[in-house]
Order: structure tokens, then sequence, then C-alpha cells
């Protein structure tokens, strides 16, 4: 664990190399579950293809990534660990 208790993830986002002209992603904070077992996503930031984002988050936090034009899933869930640094490599 990094100080004050957070971890580091960092997101890259490597689409295939035609559908890199097609925009970037969307990385989403997920809440806490609602009675329906569903979690609010929260925008955070955008990833442009072939870039990343380090994002400091807590253990047990869990993050969503989409398609930043048509939406679609691109990561359906991503949960931190206690590991200080971490790498997810989106495609």
């Amino acid at each position: 664990m990094v100080a004050d208790g957070f971890v580091e993830v960092i997101f890259r986002y490597e689409p295939a190399a035609g559908a890199r002209a097609a925009g970037g992603a969307s990385l989403f904070w997920l809440g806490k579950r609602s009675k329906d077992g569903t979690q609010q996503e929260v925008k955070y930031t955008e990833i442009p293809a072939g870039l990343r984002v380090l994002e400091r988050t807590h253990p047990g936090d869990c993050w969503r990534v989409r398609h930043a034009v048509t939406g679609a899933l691109l990561l359906d869930k991503h949960c931190a660990t206690i590991e200080g640094r971490q790498e997810v490599v989106i495609s």
C-alpha cells in the first residue's frame, strides 16, 4: 500500500490499431451497491487511445471502463487490491 492507505492503479487503453481512430475510453468509479444490486457509475476521466491514467484509490474500490463514443463496455469491473501499484490494460 502507498501512504495514507491508498494504492495506485494505472489504467492503460490499448485498442487494436484500427480502433484507435474511433475514440478513447471513459473511466468510471463504481459507487456503493443499490438495493437492486447495481452500482452507480461516477465518471472520473477520459483515457485517449494508446495512453494511460493513474488513479489513487483505496483497496476494494472498483472501476469500470466504457468506450468514450459508443458507451460500449470495455472493462466490466476492476477492484483494487492491496498491492501498492497495479496496472490494468484495456484492449
